[in-house]
């Protein structure tokens, strides 16, 4: 699952203004670590050791994190099941069919096999 995740590559601007946002104090990396909880309790990413801290952080302060965390988990939730999905990536759930399996799981699943097109 984590294969598809990374083949959403920035372009070069994109790159450009994620590196400025980052020299100024680390913000957009700080905007990304609510993110990639919600990613990880869904079982599409797993979170490093350092982005496991700052979530913390952010959710002692004021339980910022947390609150950043719900609308990206209400908008997983709304797309449905997703093969492999689970609480944790990796985890031994497996879906056996496409029977129930929402439309973005099927796109997962054709993209990981190479029968959808680059963006999902």
């Amino acid at each position: 699952m984590t294969t598809v995740l990374r083949t959403a590559r920035l372009s070069a601007a994109e790159s450009f203004w994620y590196l400025v946002g980052c020299i100024g104090f680390g913000l957009m990396y700080l905007a990304k670590v609510p993110v990639k909880k919600a990613l990880a309790e869904a079982g599409l990413a797993q979170m490093t050791s350092a982005e496991r801290f700052w979530y913390r952080v952010q959710c002692v302060a004021l339980g910022a994190g947390y609150l950043a965390k719900i609308p990206v988990k209400k908008a997983l939730n709304e797309i449905g099941p997703v093969p492999g999905g689970g609480r944790r990536a990796g985890g031994r759930r497996q879906q056996e069919s496409n029977k129930g399996m929402s439309t973005w799981g099927l796109r997962l699943q054709m993209k990981q096999e190479g029968k959808y097109g680059t963006r999902i």
